[in-house]
């Protein structure tokens, strides 16, 4: 029950891709709660004024670990009154501590919180308000103020997920100020840069920065339809085929090869505390090789994977996102193509029901890009085109029937 009291930006954004896919798949209040808690904690505490998301949070005060978030049983007395019976046995709080020296970490279980009725959740909540402005009277914990470029991509992932789970506007809203923010203060053409702070760019990018980037602006072209995010994307993808990659291991080294000289360059295949820059390109390769029409994307995606098959067979917990792309390859990847007025609320709502395993391709009006020249209406309606990657399905202006068409197709 003893969290991690530093608080670092690529935890939380990954963490809101996982709780927004899980409700995706399987809705329930609480993660609806954590989702909203987590990106009210990053408005607050990490965001930096034009839109990005500075690093981390210490997890000590003046030398004291965890002093930010921790309670005597009197403090807590003293703050709520004659509340506090429900709230001490709702967090578990000792009069001696729950943890150490004699404070107390609030912690609960999801059992309690599944049982508690809408009147007693909506208690607790105010309570923990009025600790929180309590709490806001402490020094708080210092803050990194560097913007690292792969954790805010992570986060913009993260923000997406959680907006076509939830289909909270603001969260949208949040995602591209982000994204401006990447393009502005990180990128430079089809270059990124590590990081930024005090108004400078830091060191050329790494393949985690290009990796993490690209994949959030395909999931943004996705959400939006705007197609200069697909070409920021493929712009960035080519940009990391030309310095990072090496078709003799079939892998992106971690440094670019106009980076300064290391002893060793080394593709990094493995997922660690975060997962591997290498699956996420591959997945990255194969989403752009379909919706770009670009074949070698796809061939080389294929080659990454064949050189991890050995590795991933015997050890695929340590690979869980090259797994994740096998069984994507195995179920074939659909691709809907959406045209007309309504193209974008007909994404959002196909995306809402099915998160990851298929791609959408959308505009309003006439467009050149692949899955949507040749297929504007001539009466003015949505229409939707169900496509495997051979063939496409008798096209429909309804959308029921459209989703309808893609469960088919993924077979559920």
């Amino acid at each position: 029950h003893i969290p991690h009291f530093e608080k670092m930006l690529c935890d939380n954004g990954l963490l809101l891709s996982l709780y927004a896919q899980t409700h995706a798949n399987s809705p329930r209040p609480l993660y609806e709660s954590i989702l909203r808690e987590t990106i009210d904690f990053l408005e607050q505490h990490l965001q930096h004024p034009e839109g990005g998301f500075y690093s981390a949070l210490d997890a000590d005060t003046a030398g004291v670990e965890g002093q930010f978030y921790t309670w005597t049983q009197a403090q807590i007395e003293d703050a709520l009154q004659a509340d506090v019976s429900a709230f001490v046995k709702h967090y578990h709080v000792m009069p001696t501590g729950n943890w150490q020296a004699g404070v107390n970490v609030l912690y609960t279980s999801p059992d309690r919180l599944a049982a508690m009725s809408t009147a007693e959740q909506a208690r607790i909540n105010r309570l923990r308000r009025t600790l929180r402005h309590v709490r806001a009277q402490r020094t708080p914990p210092a803050r990194d103020e560097q913007v690292i470029t792969a954790w805010n991509a992570m986060t913009l992932q993260g923000l997406l997920d959680a907006y076509h789970a939830v289909g909270e506007a603001h969260w949208l809203d949040l995602a591209l100020r982000n994204a401006h923010f990447i393009e502005q203060h990180l990128r430079q053409g089809s270059r990124l840069w590590h990081s930024h702070s005090l108004g400078q760019h830091g060191p050329t990018g790494y393949l985690e920065d290009y990796a993490w980037v690209v994949r959030a602006f395909i999931q943004l072209y996705q959400s939006t339809f705007e197609a200069h995010w697909l070409h920021s994307a493929q712009a960035l993808v080519q940009e990391a085929i030309d310095h990072f990659y090496d078709a003799k291991v079939a892998a992106f080294y971690t440094v670019s090869a106009q980076a300064p000289p290391l002893i060793a360059r080394l593709p990094d295949v493995w997922d660690s505390a975060l997962p591997s820059a290498n699956a996420v390109m591959a997945h990255n390769l194969h989403a752009l090789g379909l919706l770009c029409d670009v074949p070698t994307y796809t061939a080389m995606m294929h080659q990454m994977l064949k050189r991890v098959a050995a590795h991933l067979h015997r050890q695929p917990l340590h690979m869980t996102h090259w797994a994740t792309l096998l069984l994507q390859l195995q179920r074939m990847t659909p691709i809907v193509a959406i045209v007309g007025p309504e193209a974008v609320t007909w994404g959002r709502s196909l995306r809402r029901h099915f998160t990851t395993e298929v791609l959408l391709s959308g505009a309003e009006r006439a467009s050149t890009l692949p899955w949507l020249a040749h297929k504007q209406p001539s009466t003015g309606q949505t229409m939707a085109y169900v496509c495997s990657q051979e063939h496409c399905l008798v096209p429909t202006d309804n959308l029921l029937q459209a989703t309808a068409q893609l469960r088919e197709v993924l077979g559920s």
